[in-house]
């Protein structure tokens, strides 16, 4: 499985720094207890793992070197947005109302985190947030407090097209896109960069988290010639679905998708060959 570098990270993380740092001021002229950070996203999900994960050890780094702010130790407060809007809605309420929160990391993914941030931005007390993988252009200026250290989909989209018409040479795509803020956003800007690099794009076809099975679509490519590059704008749970049933189809076309797949590695030999913006 590659991981493709698309494109360097312009914008400086510097003034949210400033901003965390100047909650933990405040903070630090009301007591002397934890610096509490909030963390948001779909916690039983890969990327939410992965959030769990990189936060924990960060945290036990940080606090090994004697914390931050004179020696204050840093604590996480983890919710579970299962990668829902509605929830998300409701747990960035409960972060916003805990006053020893003083910034939070969140959402992962685009639709919870547009729907999170207005919550944070809101009020006489707004919260800094930063997310390190939510990628809907929408975010772009949401709010003066919202954050984020990844690319957008206005960057993936053209990215892998280009990656597919240039390296892969590929004439003839076809996209599979969850259909969400995220799937929609890297979906539409392929197409359209694909279709002006000269490529032909077969089908667009969408799914939801509870779809059962995607083999009528594979089945349909199929039928119709096949492709040169299969386009996933997906999460790891349906990417690993489109790979299983390729597998059962015997189809091998090249796989390429946005990185809303990360963690799809985890399904071992079955992601070999994938490759991935990130």
């Amino acid at each position: 499985m590659t991981f493709s570098g698309i494109v360097p990270i312009r914008k400086s993380v510097r003034t949210v720094v400033l901003a965390a740092a100047a909650a933990w001021l405040a903070a630090c002229a009301r007591d002397r207890g934890p610096i509490v950070i909030g963390a948001a996203g779909p916690l039983s999900q890969p990327l939410g793992v992965s959030l769990q994960r990189g936060m924990r050890l960060a945290v036990e780094q940080i606090n090994a070197r004697g914390g931050v702010a004179g020696g204050r130790l840093l604590e996480l407060r983890f919710v579970d947005d299962s990668g829902s809007p509605d929830v998300a809605v409701r747990v960035a309420q409960a972060l916003y109302e805990d006053r020893r929160v003083v910034a939070v990391v969140g959402h992962v993914t685009s639709g919870p985190t547009i729907a999170a941030a207005r919550v944070y931005g809101a009020g006489s007390n707004p919260i800094p947030v930063i997310s390190p993988s939510a990628s809907s252009p929408e975010l772009s200026g949401i709010s003066p407090w919202f954050f984020r250290v990844c690319p957008t989909d206005v960057s993936h989209g053209p990215a892998l097209a280009r990656f597919a018409r240039r390296r892969l040479a590929a004439q003839r795509a076809a996209v599979i896109y969850i259909n969400d803020d995220y799937g929609r956003g890297v979906r539409q800007l392929f197409v359209s960069e694909f279709r002006r690099l000269g490529g032909q794009v077969l089908e667009e076809d969408p799914y939801v988290p509870a779809t059962a099975t995607l083999e009528p679509y594979l089945s349909r490519l199929r039928t119709a010639g096949g492709v040169d590059v299969l386009v996933l704008a997906a999460e790891p749970a349906g990417a690993e679905l489109v790979l299983r049933e390729m597998q059962r189809l015997g189809v091998r076309w090249p796989v390429i998708g946005g990185d809303g797949m990360t963690g799809i590695e985890e399904t071992g030999a079955l992601a070999e060959g994938l490759r991935v913006s990130t």
